[in-house]
């Protein structure tokens, strides 16, 4: 009966690891356009309310977007004017300045 119990025990812990990771990357995928001082959408989320993972995601999106060509812009920004843009979100208070900073050293070569 102990190893039962034991083992029912594990598989509950494995339970809530798996569905607490599910439910962190739910968070991180629909808050990625949130900001810190609460001004983003959908939810307006404040920073008390972002995890890490969904900071960096909303910087990695806002990255993304910018180093990528789009139908209304003519180019797509350097390594450095996304980061220059992302910088100045961050004074502003709507995105996570160290985040910006690990990213400013670290040139994504996939775009």
């Amino acid at each position: 009966l102990s190893n039962l119990i034991r083992f029912e025990k594990r598989s509950v812990q494995k339970s809530d690891e798996v569905y607490g990771g599910i439910i962190n990357i739910v968070h991180m995928a629909s808050s990625h356009h949130e900001f810190l001082d609460g001004s983003g959408y959908p939810f307006g989320l404040d920073k008390s309310n972002l995890s890490i993972g969904a900071q960096i995601m909303t910087v990695a999106d806002i990255y993304s977007a910018l180093r990528k060509e789009r139908p209304y812009r003519s180019k797509a920004f350097s390594h450095k004017e996304a980061v220059d843009l992302l910088i100045d979100l961050a004074n502003k208070g709507k995105v996570n300045g160290e985040v910006v900073r690990v990213l400013e050293k670290t040139e994504i070569g996939i775009f």
